[in-house]
């Protein structure tokens, strides 16, 4: 592999130089390290977004979230059994030919419970035999995925799911090739010259929070669709002003805006542009952990009757396309282009400091005391923790201490349960709403918070088994109702994003995930 990464190797582009289009090559900059490159464990947006670029699945979603051939150049959906047919000129990064058995082999990785692919299980759901194969009752061979050739895969869904091929364009179904994987044993993923992939790009250079560089992969099955040949990492900070200052100096070819550069980068003449729909929302969770002051509903409704989303996204992140959120579904979400919030309004929160403080006397009495909170966060949320703190101080006499980590060390801890409170963010894009209601059922390795209700798992179970999409929407409407009046998370708000980029730089879509396999230098 080391001989492979040798003859991809391109010439750093020159100082200055965001977008370099002799070299075809563009700079970016990142807010933090890549917590994991492992396709089968990685579950931040970050993380993702760098392995949608140098790997890919059968199919992938496009800007509209439309299904789109991949390696499948074609499939048979016969409900419950898809048929994928994959191209013959799809290779690895190492030249060898990418197949049916690379499906196979990944996503028996994903379930199989040596894996500890924490997250990303909640999509593996999908495939029959994954939650019991997961459980430890079964074994990973079991899972009902095979392969007929080199070319044919075959694919068992657990059930009557409408989604299932918008599921197994993300990363935790990209493939893995067996051989490289188990030769490399822990090391896989950690380093450049120890992750081989597929995709339109391919990792040359990796110095651990400083610097990433994709090169073209001149295997790719369509490399001669590709306009770019490098993609650049070579920042990693949440300094806003010091990525406003690379981007006005040329070192840059895009970056997104916050609230403390909006104003600077108007008045430079900057052009900016709007991204409304990021797939993400903005949320504060609450641990339900036993001795954690925040299992108590009284403390909680107290906090949302506290904070407003509307102040929230308006005034504390303050940058346009950012929208106030009332729920924790977004407003795009729905079935059969049906959106859930046209049937389903959620019901407005009353921010009102009576009844915050009524609730927090009732959580003082049954806690013993008023207590002091954590917050957890990680870089690049000063102006929202301090907004939080202040507030909770303000309007209910509330300490809350800020535990500020890196990103990657705060992940952990969320995962960990190492909070009270957090900051959070968390992202879909499938247009049902099954992946934002499956992150509150007891079981799921996405319930940070670790909330539990038996009325909450069966209604979302529902949700799986029904046929009918008008019952569905009725669950999710009853599922979105849990979530307000039991305050098990305070949606802030929906993320949008105002970016400037290079005029040169054209073709990068920017939702549901970067490609840069579509962008282009003119």
């Amino acid at each position: 592999m080391r001989l492979v990464l040798l003859l991809l190797w391109l010439p750093l582009a020159a100082a200055g130089a965001g977008v370099d289009p002799e070299n075809r090559r563009i700079t970016l900059a990142i807010g933090s390290e890549p917590p994991s490159l492992d396709s089968s464990i990685a579950e931040d947006g970050g993380s993702r977004e760098i392995l949608a670029a140098i790997n890919e699945g059968l199919v992938y979603l496009d800007q509209r979230l439309n299904v789109r051939p991949a390696v499948a150049e074609r499939w048979d959906d016969r409900g419950e059994q898809v048929t994928f047919h994959l191209r013959k000129d799809a290779r690895w990064a190492d030249g060898s030919p990418v197949t049916a058995h690379d499906f196979v082999y990944a996503w028996r990785r994903l379930v199989d419970p040596k894996t500890g692919a924490s997250g990303s299980l909640s999509l593996a759901w999908i495939v029959e035999n994954a939650e019991e194969i997961i459980a430890g009752d079964l074994p990973p061979s079991a899972l009902g995925v095979r392969a007929l050739d080199d070319h044919t895969l075959v694919a068992e869904k657990s059930g009557p799911i409408p989604f299932f091929l918008e599921y197994i364009g993300t990363a935790p179904f990209y493939p893995l090739k067996q051989s490289f994987v188990e030769a490399q044993g822990e090391a896989y993923a950690a380093e450049a010259d120890t992750l081989l992939s597929n995709g339109p790009f391919v990792l040359t250079r990796w110095v651990h929070g400083a610097e990433l560089e994709l090169a073209a992969n001149p295997h790719y099955w369509n490399r001669d669709a590709l306009k770019l040949d490098a993609v650049d990492i070579g920042y990693v900070t949440t300094d806003n002003r010091t990525l406003l200052n690379l981007f006005t100096s040329g070192e840059l070819a895009t970056f997104t805006l916050t609230a403390e550069t909006l104003e600077d980068a108007s008045e430079a003449g900057i052009r900016l542009r709007q991204n409304p729909m990021t797939g993400c929302i903005g949320l504060i969770t609450f641990n339900f952990r036993d001795g954690r002051v925040t299992a108590n509903k009284h403390l909680r409704k107290a906090i949302q009757a506290s904070l407003d989303p509307e102040t929230y996204a308006n005034r504390i992140v303050a940058v346009p396309a950012n929208t106030p959120a009332s729920s924790m579904f977004p407003s795009w979400l729905g079935i059969d282009d049906i959106r859930l919030r046209d049937l389903h309004p959620p019901r407005a929160i009353e921010i009102d400091q009576a009844v915050a403080r009524s609730h927090l006397e009732r959580a003082a009495g049954e806690l013993g005391e008023a207590p002091t909170l954590t917050l957890l966060s990680w870089e690049g949320q000063e102006r929202q923790v301090e907004y939080i703190q202040g507030q909770l101080k303000s309007k209910l006499g509330l300490d809350v201490r800020i535990d500020k980590q890196s990103y990657k060390q705060a992940i952990s801890r969320l995962i960990g349960g190492d909070f009270d409170i957090s900051l959070s963010r968390f992202c879909g894009a499938v247009r049902d709403p099954d992946f934002f209601a499956s992150i509150f059922h007891s079981d799921d390795t996405f319930n940070d918070g670790r909330f539990s209700s038996e009325e909450y798992d069966r209604l979302f179970e529902l949700t799986r088994r029904s046929r009918d999409p008008g019952e569905r929407m009725e669950a999710f409407g009853r599922l979105q109702e849990i979530l307000i009046e039991e305050a098990v998370i305070l949606p802030t708000h929906e993320i949008g994003e105002v970016y400037a980029q290079d005029d040169r730089l054209v073709g990068l879509p920017r939702f549901p995930i970067r490609r840069y396999a579509r962008a282009a230098i003119r």
